[in-house]
């Protein structure tokens, strides 16, 4: 059963979730890996660069709940078309610190999702700047996900995206 505690200790408010120790002791989560070739930061670069391809790169952490309610965004059958035109790029923060901080254009919150051009550029541009949270994408909503990565522009159509299964 998940219970929610509320205790305040010494002037700091706790939260204690039952559900969360599991998140702390299991696998890393699943992220569709069978349908999406995931890679970790320097290969995906390389495999970006040598193809011409953009990169969607997401940052995680295995205790974070919230990363793991957004994996399943990963299992819609069209974020899994569109990441085909994409070289697709897992980031755990924890286990990559440098990186995560060079990321943290508006904050170290988790999971936060960056599209990078070929040569390894941000791309800004597709981001709303008027939300606190700028590079955090659509938790459950499929839909918004694939509207930033087909926002990239010339470098990824819709077209290109259907052509790419």
């Amino acid at each position: 059963m998940n219970r929610i505690t509320l205790k305040r200790r010494g002037g700091v408010l706790l939260l204690c979730v039952a559900a969360l120790s599991s998140f702390a002791h299991s696998e890393a989560p699943n992220w569709n890996d069978e349908a999406i070739p995931w890679q970790d930061y320097a290969r995906g670069r390389e495999l970006a660069h040598a193809s011409g391809k953009p990169a969607l790169v997401v940052f995680y952490a295995d205790w974070c709940p919230t990363c793991h309610a957004y994996r399943q965004i990963f299992e819609d059958a069209t974020v899994v078309e569109v990441s085909k035109a994409f070289v697709m790029i897992r980031v755990n923060a924890d286990e990559a610190p440098q990186l995560n901080q060079r990321f943290a254009f508006d904050g170290f919150y988790l999971p936060r999702v960056f599209v990078l051009g070929p040569q390894g550029e941000v791309s800004h541009h597709l981001y709303p700047d008027d939300k606190p949270f700028r590079y955090f994408i659509g938790a459950t909503r499929p839909d918004q996900l694939v509207a930033l990565m087909r926002g990239i522009g010339k470098e990824i159509s819709e077209e290109d995206a259907l052509s790419a299964r």
